[in-house]
């Protein structure tokens, strides 16, 4: 019986084993005792011990719960590195957006430095500026590019001129350098006089234009209009 007693006093004791044990407690006990007595049947028959007993339960109450804590721990580690795995690939995800947006940013600034690079690079050009009105004779009111100009002067905030789109493309916004005076205008008119380096610039009255008459200016593209870009493609 005392072998019995430190068998089952281990930890790590298992479910068969216990069970066998029981069954080998039970098998020994006489049919017919009475609850809670104790008979004993021959020298070697093997007797019912309710201590014995209360111990083996408590060990598989013990058992059971030590396997319920592991199950636990690994239920926990399992979430845990679920989390991490999540919270890794989150990262990875926000990092490679990140990239992305700047990928996109940086090739837009690159397309702005293409753009002003092909805008004429800033040189200035000799020009001869005139001046007129939408009034003029042989005038409808109306630009090349089809531009309601009989109430304004200005499309967009840009003053409007008339080029030789062979020199200047419609559409090209260009800065203007009148003596002291610099201003930007917009090239979206043509004129039949306005050959090479003649300009036309348009103002509000046949007595402004007379006034400010013919002009030696300096002209240089800012950027370069959609003529020029159809014509290249």
């Amino acid at each position: 019986m005392d072998k019995i007693n430190e068998r089952v006093s281990k930890r790590n004791l298992g479910f068969t084993t216990l069970a066998i044990l029981l069954a080998v407690l039970a098998t020994g006990c006489g049919q017919n005792h009475e609850e809670n007595k104790v008979d004993v049947v021959e020298s070697n028959t093997v007797v019912y011990n309710p201590i014995l007993d209360l111990q083996v339960k408590k060990i598989v109450e013990k058992q059971a719960e030590i396997e319920r804590q592991e199950k636990e721990k690994q239920k926990a580690l399992k979430a845990a590195k679920t989390k991490a795995e999540a919270k890794t690939k989150e990262k990875a995800e926000r990092k490679a957006e990140e990239k992305t947006v700047a990928a996109k940013t940086e090739a837009k600034k690159k397309a702005r430095r293409e753009v002003t690079t092909q805008a004429g690079s800033g040189s200035w050009d000799s020009y001869v500026l005139t001046h007129y009105t939408a009034t003029c004779r042989g005038c409808s009111g109306f630009t090349r590019t089809e531009i309601d100009v009989r109430k304004t002067t200005e499309y967009h905030g840009y003053k409007v001129l008339s080029v030789d789109p062979r020199r200047i493309p419609l559409g090209s916004i260009v800065e203007i350098k009148d003596g002291d005076r610099t201003y930007k205008a917009i090239a979206i008119d043509t004129g039949g006089a306005i050959k090479g380096n003649k300009l036309d610039l348009l103002v509000g009255s046949n007595k402004e234009a007379v006034r400010l008459g013919k002009k030696n200016i300096k002209l240089r593209i800012v950027r370069r209009g959609w003529q020029d870009a159809k014509n290249k493609s």
